[in-house]
């Protein structure tokens, strides 16, 4: 369908994968910092909590615009630096400039939207590219491994924000993303020296005159509904499933963790301003281990998706998930082990760490099966196909589960774990109707 210079090599090329694997490595270390504190921001301006998930979730409305759009334009993209870096080139140094200056602006509301939706128009500006960069340059049969160090990096980005950044912000939230900030661009100048993407060319008569339109995420979408296949349509709608429970606990864990376990946060009675400031530090922290298992096991999980299947890899992983999930909300909000506050800090952590081995053999394997899928000049389309579900996933569920905070517990956070469990539980059921997208042999 269209040559390029893509290596032929049957061995994965890890130094260029690392490489590649930066422009991952600036969104995760930004998401994670931004997921952690931003929503207990607005929870001390906006005292309702469905508000505080509808503007949560609209802050990735940029997303499901943006993403899928630019992808398909990547696609189409010829320039002297590549197809996808120069999204890179202009999207990496917005975000972080906009990224810094949301701390600054914490205290005023309608500045701070102003921030986040400039800071997210930007991430979404370059993210579906970033992806699209790797299954540019690496061959289909090393792609999951591949995709396993791609987010590897990504989560290495995270476990600095919730170590580091998590430290950083007990001293001053300007600290932790500021030097948030000044990370990303350091990845983008290494990534734009050392990572030359493939030259890639479509001969005139390689796409009838007839489809020549149809390289498009709307195209994509109508090709995944009516496609007797339907194996990347229930991949995609697990992927709206599990990404719908995966934000709400992203987005509500540590508003959850300060309120509903003051006594494992240390907050006593009454709570002042700096007491309030270390807990949310420390709710962030207790995130670290489940960064860090994640990126333990990002390439193994990758190599297990392309040894054992994608789909049954997949499908392996969210049951982990779930269940260690389940023994989270019981540990947190029941105390069924009868542990001190100390104890039942770590055990949390530790059960977070559980779920993150089983969430890796999941997020490493999906979007790998919709690559797989798309042909080669379809990768940016396919890309946004994606993050078209993911980032809906993000918009309707933090509101969703906000509206159940305060129709059936009274603006408590009570329910966060059930809500997130039933979403895991339809996603698993939909990975039932995936049969196809596994790893080409040749």
């Amino acid at each position: 369908m269209y040559s390029n210079e893509k290596s032929v090599s049957s061995s994965l090329d890890w130094r260029k994968t690392f490489l590649i694997g930066l422009g991952f490595f600036t969104t995760g270390i930004s998401w994670a910092l931004y997921n952690s504190y931003v929503p207990l921001w607005l929870n001390d301006l906006i005292p309702d909590r469905f508000v505080v998930g509808i503007i949560m979730g609209l802050d990735n409305l940029a997303m499901i615009i943006m993403e899928p759009i630019v992808g398909s334009i990547s696609d189409k993209t010829h320039t002297r630096w590549g197809r996808r870096i120069p999204f890179l080139m202009i999207g990496i140094p917005i975000s972080a400039g906009f990224f810094i200056l949301l701390p600054m602006f914490r205290g005023t509301l309608l500045i701070l939207m102003a921030i986040v939706f400039g800071f997210l128009l930007m991430m979404a500006f370059y993210r579906a590219p970033v992806v699209a960069l790797m299954p540019d340059i690496i061959p289909s049969k090393n792609r999951s491994k591949a995709n396993g160090v791609i987010n590897l990096m990504g989560g290495l980005g995270a476990v600095y924000a919730f170590l580091f950044g998590s430290m950083l912000y007990s001293i001053d939230p300007i600290f932790a993303f500021g030097s948030t900030s000044l990370i990303m661009i350091g990845a983008l100048v290494l990534l734009f020296l050392y990572v030359k993407e493939p030259v890639v060319t479509i001969p005139e008569n390689a796409i009838p005159e007839s489809a020549k339109e149809e390289i498009s995420v709307i195209s994509s979408l109508k090709e995944v509904f009516t496609d007797s296949d339907k194996s990347c349509l229930f991949v995609l709608f697990a992927i709206f499933f599990w990404f719908v429970g995966y934000n709400a606990l992203e987005t509500w864990f540590t508003s959850w963790a300060t309120s509903t376990l003051p006594h494992v946060m240390d907050i006593a009675a009454p709570a002042t301003e700096e007491a309030i400031k270390k807990a949310r530090a420390a709710a962030g922290f207790m995130l670290t281990v489940y960064a860090l298992v994640f990126v333990i096991f990002a390439i193994p999980a990758g190599i297990l998706g392309q040894r054992l299947g994608r789909a049954r890899t997949i499908r392996i992983g969210l049951p982990i998930t779930i269940g260690f999930i389940f023994v989270i909300y019981l540990v947190g909000q029941f105390n069924i082990l009868t542990m001190g506050p100390s104890t039942q800090y770590y055990a949390m952590m530790i059960l977070l760490g559980c779920a993150a081995f089983g969430w890796a053999l999941v997020n490493i394997n999906s979007i790998v099966i919709v690559w797989e899928i798309a042909t080669d000049v379809k990768l940016g389309s396919y890309t946004g196909l994606y993050y078209l579900f993911s980032s809906s996933a993000a918009v309707l569920g933090p509101g969703a589960v906000g509206l159940i905070f305060d129709v059936f517990s009274g603006g408590s956070f009570e329910l966060l774990f059930p809500a997130s469990l039933f979403c895991y539980v339809i996603a698993f059921v939909m990975m039932f109707g995936v049969k196809s997208g596994e790893a080409k042999i040749s």
